[in-house]
């Protein structure tokens, strides 16, 4: 998708904007995506060394490569960017509820021992 893509489609979701606003808008998008791109791939770096927290058909599978497996490669320019940096921001938001589920399913079952003990 280029930046001319992106911006163009800002026309069918906000209609009462001028053009150029929406023009305007898509490249901004895309600048701030272009930014963005390179501190997710250091964040996914510093996760390569984290054990995925979950059973998995690979046992030796990262945190890092959970996240950016069968993700299309993004050059770091256009509009790309954008849907590569919302594929990965998904996919670690995911991850992170079902690891806070597990979290609260674990304080729920501490809570019952201690209940049960009292």
């Amino acid at each position: 998708m280029t930046s001319a893509e992106l911006a163009q489609g800002f026309h069918g979701v906000v209609p009462r904007v001028r053009l150029r606003a929406r023009f305007r808008v898509g490249l901004a998008l895309v600048a701030l995506a272009t930014l963005m791109l390179p501190v997710l791939y250091l964040a996914l770096v510093a996760l390569m060394g984290t054990a995925y927290p979950f059973q998995h058909a690979s046992e030796s599978l990262s945190v890092s490569t959970f996240v950016v497996r069968g993700l299309p490669v993004s050059d770091g320019v256009g509009g790309d960017t954008v849907v590569h940096c919302g594929q990965l921001l998904r996919r670690l938001q995911d991850l992170h509820m079902r690891v806070l589920g597990r979290l609260a399913v674990l304080a729920d079952l501490i809570e019952r021992a201690l209940e049960g003990a009292g």
